[in-house]
């Protein structure tokens, strides 16, 4: 899973190729983040997975929104895995941007 969106940064460097770095799921506190890396392109990606341009956004659930997209009941409703479900809520939900970007969002990047 991810996604392919093309984003310069202020910097001027440019990517198109965005996927889950890290996330964290705690069904007890009904809390969830994952972070999404930048990459040059899939190829690169592959290639060096541990050199990501840089942190693009940050994905923040909790309380009703951790439930609407990964609370057992929703997982299993859905028939998707907690990484595709964190995708799925990140192309809806707001997000916090990195790469020293103002905003982003994922609305319009395609699932690659």
């Amino acid at each position: 899973m991810a996604f392919s969106k093309n984003i310069t940064l202020p910097n001027g460097t440019s990517g198109n190729y965005i996927r889950v770095g890290s996330y964290r799921w705690e069904r007890l506190t009904n809390e969830a983040s994952a972070q999404f890396l930048l990459y040059v392109s899939q190829s690169q990606a592959e290639a060096a997975p541990s050199s990501p341009l840089c942190l693009i956004a940050v994905l923040r659930l909790n309380g009703a929104k951790f439930g609407d997209y990964l609370s057992s009941a929703s997982l299993e409703a859905s028939g998707k895995t907690i990484l595709g479900a964190i995708y799925s809520a990140s192309k809806i939900e707001p997000l916090i941007a990195g790469g020293e970007l103002t905003a982003i969002s994922f609305t319009d990047a395609a699932d690659v």
